[in-house]
């Protein structure tokens, strides 16, 4: 009987947001539209081992409803990420995980 792990983060989001992620060490699953955003999210929301998922924001706009009933009763904390090529300013990604896990 081994203890759980816990503190993961996992990131749902499109390739190539993703990769950057996966560089940082996060788990990834990689979704290129809203219904699979909507099907990975609710497959993972009630995983103990994560502390934080972070989710495309550009993907769940059109499945907000669906995404907002998953979140009401998810374990970890839920936030939402721009895609790469939405990001508007250079975005510190460490730094961002690290606040979102009250780190900083």
């Amino acid at each position: 009987m081994g203890e759980e792990k816990t503190g993961g983060v996992l990131v749902i989001s499109d390739e190539l947001t993703a990769s950057m992620y996966r560089t940082l060490g996060c788990e990834v699953i990689e979704v290129s539209n809203p219904d699979e955003l909507v099907k990975n999210l609710e497959a993972n929301i009630m995983r103990n081992d994560l502390s934080l998922i972070l989710i495309s924001k550009e993907l769940a706009g059109p499945v907000i409803d669906q995404v907002d009933k998953i979140i009401s009763r998810s374990k970890p904390y839920v936030s939402f990420i721009p895609s790469y090529g939405k990001i508007e300013k250079p975005v510190d990604l460490r730094k961002m995980l690290l606040q979102a896990l009250g780190m900083r």
